[in-house]
Parts: C-alpha cells; structure tokens; sequence
C-alpha cells in the first residue's frame, strides 16, 4: 500500500488525488492526514521539503511534488493514459499543467499572506499573486493557451487550480471568464472531482 501525505483542502494533494481516482489506483493508496506547519517527522522523511503532496511506494521510496507524483502514477497502469509519450502533445499537456501549478502557488501564498496579522502582510507581494492569477484566467478565456479537450494530466491540474480560487480567494471570476467557467463547470461532473471535493472552511 502507498502512503500519500495529504490535506483535503490543498489543490495540489487533489491533482494527485484525481490522477489516482482516474487511474483506478485508489485502492492502493492510503491517505495520511498531514501539515506542513506540524513539522512532522514522518513528512519529513516522505519529503525533505516537508510539503505536500508526498507519496511512498510499498517499496519505502519517496516522491514528492505534484506534477512527478501524477507522471508515476499514470505510468503504472496502461489505462486512461493522461500524459502523451512525446512530441508537440505532450508539451502541450505539461504547459497547461504548469499554468495551473502557477496559479495553485499565487493562491496559495496568497491565503498564507492574508492569515498573517493586516500589519505584517505585504499589499505589493499580494497584488503581485493576483495579478499573476488574473493573466493566467484571461489567457485560458481568450484562447491564447487552449483549454483541455481531453481528460489529462493539465487539464486535472487547472479543473484542481480554478476550484481552489473559489476555496481561499474571493475573487468573482466566473462572471467575467464564462468560457473557462463553463469548461470547469463540465470537469466537475466527473465523479474523480466529485470525491475530491474541497471540504468547506
């Protein structure tokens, strides 16, 4: 049985959560509540960064960040395939999943900054995570970067990235981007998101 190091809210853990459900590889893994803020020993030894995700083989080997745990993952069962072998495809999976882990990283250090006391947080560092968060949805909706047509690993990454906005950012995003709002809406009919549901706060 593997070991995933996990928090229901974090859209990174939920990437690999979905990858596994749409794996049929569930059933192999066990889910092992964990913080990164408890500084726990365990977390350590699964991830010397002592973040999360972090994913044990039944062998005691560790892998950890998001995009090489999904990749393992998806190589251990020829069904539903979510990343090309190679070429121009490929690239174009990954720089989606790419955009999506950036705007995971702007939200989430975003919400970090703003549980800090109103005294301590930086209003140029939080204007620089939501600017950055704002280029990203308004490329997705003008088409510049495609939206996924096909269940992989980008698209898993930003239907995981766009749900985590309305978790810890309150940004009214929907409205002005109803392409890319209407494509989330179509990827959370799928029972992996589903099951993964963020639990509310």
């Amino acid at each position: 049985m593997m070991k995933l190091y996990s928090s229901p809210n974090s859209p990174f853990v939920r990437k690999v959560r979905i990858t596994a459900i749409e794996k049929n590889l569930m059933e192999r893994i066990e889910l092992v509540p964990s913080s990164p803020g408890e500084n726990s020993p365990d977390l350590h030894a699964a991830n010397p960064l002592g973040k999360i995700p972090a994913l044990v083989l039944e062998d005691g080997q560790n892998i950890f960040d998001s995009p090489v745990i999904c990749e393992y993952l998806d190589s251990l069962s020829p069904e539903n395939p979510l990343l090309p072998a190679a070429g121009i495809d490929r690239l174009r999976v990954r720089k989606t999943e790419a955009l999506a882990d950036g705007i995971m990283d702007a939200c989430v250090a975003r919400y970090l900054e703003m549980m800090r006391p109103e005294q301590q947080r930086s209003p140029v560092w939080i204007e620089r995570w939501e600017n950055a968060v704002k280029r990203a949805l308004a490329i997705l909706e003008n088409g510049i970067e495609s939206l996924p047509q096909d269940v992989n690993l980008g698209a898993i990454a930003l239907a995981a990235a766009l749900d985590y906005i309305n978790v810890r950012y309150d940004l009214d995003w929907k409205t002005s981007h109803p392409k890319t709002a209407a494509w989330l809406e179509g990827f959370k009919t799928r029972e992996s998101m589903k099951q993964t549901a963020p639990i509310p706060a």
